[in-house]
């Protein structure tokens, strides 16, 4: 489970996606987007389902203010 803590550590995926929805690269809607989006948000549910992190830890991989900025640029839902 480590390796996938630290996927999800080195990807930011927010600032990655937003940039390119900005940008117009990507749509919100994309299917691309939206498989990366869901496979990230697979991991990481996995790796917090794990167990074993320190309060430290868990604020470390808080994944609120990415998916604030993915809902902001219309990437996710608010509801998902």
């Amino acid at each position: 489970m480590r390796g996938r803590w630290v996927y999800i550590l080195r990807r930011d995926l927010a600032l990655t996606r937003k940039s390119r929805v900005k940008l117009g690269r990507m749509k919100p809607a994309d299917a691309g987007l939206r498989a990366v989006s869901d496979l990230w948000m697979g991991t990481y549910q996995k790796v917090i389902e794990s167990g074993g992190f320190t309060n430290q830890a868990l604020r470390r991989i808080d994944p609120n203010p990415r998916l604030a900025i993915l809902i902001e640029y219309g990437v996710l839902m608010g509801e998902q």
